[in-house]
């Protein structure tokens, strides 16, 4: 009962803590592939990282089954299932049934490390050694152990076998592993990407908590010589595959695209062939902005390359008023709470973006839109506030709350500088090359 009551008041599962039925679907559980994540997506954007205080504590207990699961591959580090509950228990392993191990588990191997994005957010935000030595590093660590030892080298890079990129439904009385190759799916890309994402901040803070030397070069090494993401001609676009063998395209779900978010692998600041392969991929999946199943990250994916803000503002709106119900929720066929971040979060990344270690102010607002802003917060452990009016920037100040170097994109030409309201003179160019900074420096620009 101990455990069922930090479920209701600590931390709720897909439900929330408002369930009114016996067996909700997926057992109102903490479903790792995205859905228990996504409430938390915008937490830290919004300048509410203890809004994320509670998030690491399910994952954290449930660490010493995660070897056990890790041993069974040989592996060192975690693995853990799809579906799981407070205290370290399961929802979906149930002793006796063929494929009792494989159940759980649906073919895919990334679910710990997905469930990592959240902490790595926050360390990105905050820069808090006290949260990356007490929290965050050792989860992230064990996350990282276990593909260490799982990756295979093959041709001088490491691919990732054996990883379905989709459920394989297991739970089907008559299921045959014959029926579905996918069970052997090898680097799909978000894994691909989340071991992108994951690996510089577990490196980050390894380094600043002076630990793990040994362990920092594996990462660097598997990271570099990581496999890259598959593409391939689809309606004669080049577009990302799902994986480099196996599932090429699936039309539900996101999970194609979130190399992209939550993963940051593409974005503004990348090359423009990437770019065009994300833009071609979400352009032949434009149903995601109200798909039934990870619409929470597609309006990031979206704003992340760039896409189309005001096709993107009135997806929003239709997608709002067709569902949602009197007490703020959605009516979906998905998760129930992972629909509550998708305004907030569309609304944080189409305003600010920080991601590739460049501040970008309004990089892809909708100009019909007048808006202001105060203290989102970007990567960096910096707080930033803006105004955009009739199409045009008015500011930017931003608050450096660790010091370090400020990249900033400011999307007006002509502007003044002040540092602690002493003038400064650097152009654009040498904005974005980053002026130094230190702790509580007030940044101030301001169009001409």
């Amino acid at each position: 009962l101990e455990g069922c009551y930090d479920f209701l008041l600590g931390y709720p599962g897909l439900y929330g803590n408002f369930i009114t039925v016996e067996r909700p679907n997926w057992h109102g559980d903490y479903h790792l592939n995205y859905n228990y994540q996504a409430p938390f997506y915008a937490a830290c954007s919004s300048n509410h990282p203890e809004l994320t205080d509670c998030y690491l504590t399910p994952l954290e207990q449930f660490v010493p089954r995660g070897r056990e699961f890790a041993a069974h591959y040989g592996c060192g580090g975690v693995l853990f299932p799809c579906g799981i509950a407070p205290k370290g228990y399961m929802t979906e392993f149930i002793p006796g049934i063929p494929y009792e191990f494989e159940r759980p588990f649906m073919g895919q191997k990334n679910d710990a490390l997905h469930a990592a994005d959240i902490a790595v957010f926050r360390w990105n935000a905050t820069r808090n050694i006290v949260y990356a030595r007490d929290h965050a590093y050792p989860y992230l660590r064990a996350c990282l152990d276990f593909f260490t030892d799982y990756a295979v080298e093959e041709n001088g890079r490491f691919s990732i076998p054996d990883d379905a990129i989709h459920e394989v439904p297991y739970y089907l009385k008559d299921f045959d592993e014959k029926n579905y190759p996918e069970i052997h799916d090898k680097n799909n890309v978000l894994t691909l990407g989340l071991l992108r994402l994951c690996i510089p901040a577990a490196v980050e803070m390894a380094e600043a908590l002076g630990v793990d030397e040994d362990r920092r070069e594996r990462w660097k090494d598997l990271l570099e010589r990581l496999s890259p993401f598959p593409t391939f001609l689809r309606r004669g676009r080049r577009v990302y595959r799902y994986t480099e063998k196996g599932m090429r395209w699936n039309k539900g779900n996101d999970v194609g695209q979130q190399h992209i978010y939550p993963c940051g692998c593409v974005g503004l600041g990348s090359d423009e062939a990437s770019l065009e392969i994300a833009r071609n991929t979400v352009n032949q999946r434009k149903y995601g902005f109200s798909d039934g199943n990870a619409v929470s990250s597609f309006y990031a994916i979206g704003a992340r390359i760039g896409y189309d803000p005001a096709y993107m503002i009135d997806r929003l709106r239709e997608w709002n008023e067709k569902t949602t119900l009197p007490n703020l929720l959605h009516d979906m066929p998905g998760g129930c709470l992972e629909y509550c971040v998708v305004n907030a979060l569309a609304l944080n990344e189409m305003a600010l973006q920080s991601h590739q270690g460049v501040v970008r102010i309004f990089p892809d607002w909708d100009l019909r839109l007048d808006c202001a802003f105060e203290n989102l917060r970007a990567d960096g452990a910096f707080l930033v506030s803006a105004e955009i009016r009739s199409g045009a920037v008015l500011y930017a100040k931003i608050v450096s709350e660790k010091g370090g170097t400020l990249r900033v994109a400011y999307p007006a030409r002509d502007f003044t500088v002040t540092v602690n309201g002493a003038p400064s003179l650097p152009g654009a160019s040498e904005l974005e090359r980053g002026i130094a900074t230190a702790p509580g420096d007030v940044i101030e620009i301001r169009t001409l």
